[in-house]
């Protein structure tokens, strides 16, 4: 007897009972709000000859088949965790569980359901023998890493009893998944779930995280700060892991350390706790809340957050976004670690138009791709790209080997590159954008990023592009460098710099979205600034235009001509409704296109030279508002005016009438002398 149903006994009944029957019945704990589930303990007979049964069925037969002695065998299947008891005292017990129970549960159950051992009788084993027992208990936990914990306790005097059965509930509470027990690390999913929240307290955008950070992070995370010592704590991460701080800071992989440290401690809880503290479930998904905020453009912070990640992660300051510095930012997100408008991410299916990259033509491979590391857990690299691995997020806990290779072709992104494609996946899904900033580590409620240095006023342009044309595919390939499909909507960006009265730049993103002439596009369908309308030489390419239900008298619009056979036509038309003749694109080269497009659609802004008329009859409205803001001048002065002679008039009357009142009892008021 090794005391199995008296640890269940004395665990209900808070007594122990020298007498109790040799198999308990079913007991089911009450919920626990702490833990928020219910338990229920099942006391098993013969559940080896269960499992060996079970593997038979498979067709397993390399362990011994035993009869069941019994008539109905344990249940196998519905478990979440299993508690092995053994009587310390006697050795045979514990080489049982070492040579027969565990090797039976590993076989079966594939090392995915955790055991506790529980070392019963601890009352009666000679302490000491107990640090043999130790070297013994670590052997056995390196053989089987599904053991979560062995834990010596007493029936008798109810010693640790508690634990036995808490710590059950927490090795299905808080899961093994985010540990690699053959490597001895966090797995890369948790490295790059850590790395996001690294990036969500780091305010200042400077890849460290200092103690007013970290502090936040703990106040907000944990009901008690879960480090109370951070110059002792830093003391312990530097010794373990290099380049765990910078500037008395805690760096990406010190950040890391700090959990890894945890899981040695056996606070599996608290890191479990941190990562479903900001949305992560037991398979380290993230889960996106449904109520993220969605705003019709890019908002401040937003693009403040953006500016800053483009910083921080330029790790040679030249001002562009080379392939590394790209899968560094993205890194963080389960695979693939894409941009979220890399092909293979298929964000834009059901979108109304799709995403186009610069010089990434719809029938060819797309130009991001992901290194080729098999293994997501990064190893110490040397030199600068060690520290640029650094500030992605990533713990950097190895200390050997060589640089993942980065075999791969990726388009560098300039700032304003980066911040047009973001402009770009808001033009197509706000949604979605939100979706793919939260996983960065960015909340719209958080304050803005603090940007060092100063920042070109930017403006954002949704251009539709219609037209029956072939020219109008060929125009936009020629100002976006892309490659668009005729047949289907697709979006693509460019940019360009306008100058304001003030002498400051105003650098326009122009996000253009490419209408096939069969897809009818009804007002309030999706939502743009101005529209491009391209026409040729054949008639009834501008006909097509007249009768587009999209276009109304509230639309800004551009005419843009690749010919001028038509031209005269057009012009006259333009001139009727009061708006800039139409562009000839041949005649103009690229740089000249753009701007004259952006200040027909921006606002908001005073340019140099003036804004062009876009919107019909925008210039006789603005006359006729003024005239009547004239007349409403106008009507207000007479009517003061008015009510002011009116008011003057009725005041002398006032003063005549009292006049006459005084002379009249003057004669017959006496006069004291």
């Amino acid at each position: 007897m090794v005391g199995k149903s008296s640890l269940i006994s004395t665990f209900v009944s808070r007594v122990f009972s020298p007498e109790v029957p040799g198999i308990m019945t079913r007991v089911q704990l009450p919920p626990d709000p702490g833990m928020l589930c219910t338990t229920t303990i099942i006391d098993s007979q013969e559940a080896d000859v269960a499992l060996m049964e079970a593997l038979a069925t498979r067709g397993d037969h390399s362990l011994t088949s035993l009869k069941s002695t019994t008539s109905s065998a344990p249940s196998i299947d519905h478990v979440d965790s299993i508690v092995l008891v053994y009587d310390l005292p006697r050795a045979e017990t514990f080489r049982r569980i070492e040579q027969h129970w565990l090797p039976l549960i590993q076989q079966y159950y594939q090392g995915k359901i955790p055991v506790i051992i529980a070392e019963n009788k601890m009352d009666l084993f000679d302490s000491n023998l107990l640090p043999q027992k130790r070297q013994e208990i670590i052997s056995l936990m390196q053989n089987f890493p599904f053991v979560r914990q062995c834990i010596k306790c007493s029936a008798q005097t109810m010693t640790r009893v508690d634990d036995v059965w808490l710590k059950a509930q927490e090795a299905v509470l808080y899961p093994l998944t985010l540990y690699d027990l053959e490597k001895g690390a966090l797995t890369g999913d948790c490295q790059k779930a850590l790395g996001r929240i690294f990036r969500m307290y780091d305010r200042d955008g400077d890849g460290l995280l200092s103690d007013v950070e970290i502090d936040r992070f703990q106040r907000e995370t944990f009901p008690v700060p879960m480090f109370s010592d951070l110059g002792m704590l830093k003391k312990s991460v530097a010794r373990h892991v290099e380049h765990a701080l910078d500037q008395n800071k805690f760096t990406p992989s010190g950040f890391v350390a700090l959990f890894d440290e945890l899981i040695n401690q056996n606070r599996l809880n608290m890191v479990w706790k941190a990562l479903r503290h900001f949305g992560y479930d037991d398979n380290l998904q993230l889960d996106i809340p449904p109520d993220l905020p969605i705003t019709k453009r890019l908002s401040p912070h937003a693009k403040r957050f953006l500016t800053a990640l483009f910083q921080q992660f330029d790790t040679n300051h030249d001002g562009v976004l080379s392939g590394d510095d790209l899968w560094l930012i993205f890194s963080i997100l389960p695979n693939p670690s894409l941009p979220p408008w890399h092909r293979q991410r298929d964000l834009f299916l059901e979108c109304f138009s799709s995403f186009v990259m610069r010089d990434s033509p719809s029938n060819s491979s797309e130009s991001y791709a992901t290194p080729s590391v098999k293994d997501p857990q990064l190893i110490v690299p040397e030199g600068e790209m060690a520290q640029s691995l650094s500030n992605s997020g990533l713990s950097l806990l190895s200390t050997s080997g060589s640089l993942p290779s980065l075999d791969f072709t990726q388009q560098s992104l300039s700032y304003w590159e980066w911040m047009g494609c973001w402009h770009t996946m808001h033009t197509i899904s706000p949604e979605i954008t939100s979706a793919e900033l939260y996983r960065l580590g960015f909340l719209e409620s958080k304050r803005p990023v603090k940007i060092k240095d100063k920042v070109v006023k930017s403006q954002q342009l949704r251009i539709m592009v219609f037209g029956d044309t072939k020219s109008k595919v060929t125009i936009l390939q020629r100002l976006c460098g892309a490659y668009f499909d005729a047949n289907r909507p697709e979006t693509s960006h460019t940019y360009c710099s306008l100058k304001r009265f003030n002498g400051e730049e105003l650098m326009v993103h122009l996000i253009f979205t490419c209408i096939p002439s069969d897809v009818s596009v009804t007002p309030g369908l999706v939502d743009f600034d101005l529209a491009m309308l391209v026409f040729d030489e054949e008639p009834s390419s501008w006909l097509y235009l007249q009768k587009l239900p999209a276009v109304t008298n509230e639309t800004r619009r551009v005419y843009v001509t690749s010919s001028e056979k038509e031209l005269r036509e057009a012009q006259e038309y333009c001139q009727k409704i009061d708006v800039e003749p139409p562009l000839q694109a041949d005649a103009l080269d690229r740089e000249d296109i753009l701007q004259h497009i952006a200040r027909c659609g921006v606002s908001g802004y005073d340019l140099q030279p003036k804004k062009l008329r876009s919107l019909p009859f925008e210039e006789q409205k603005r006359r006729e508002a003024a005239r009547r803001r004239t007349m409403l001048w106008l009507g207000g002065i007479v009517g003061v005016g008015v009510v002011v002679v009116v008011g003057v008039r009725f005041f002398i009357k006032q003063k005549d009438r009292a006049g006459s009142l005084w002379l009249w009892l003057r004669p017959r008021v006496p006069i004291a002398s």
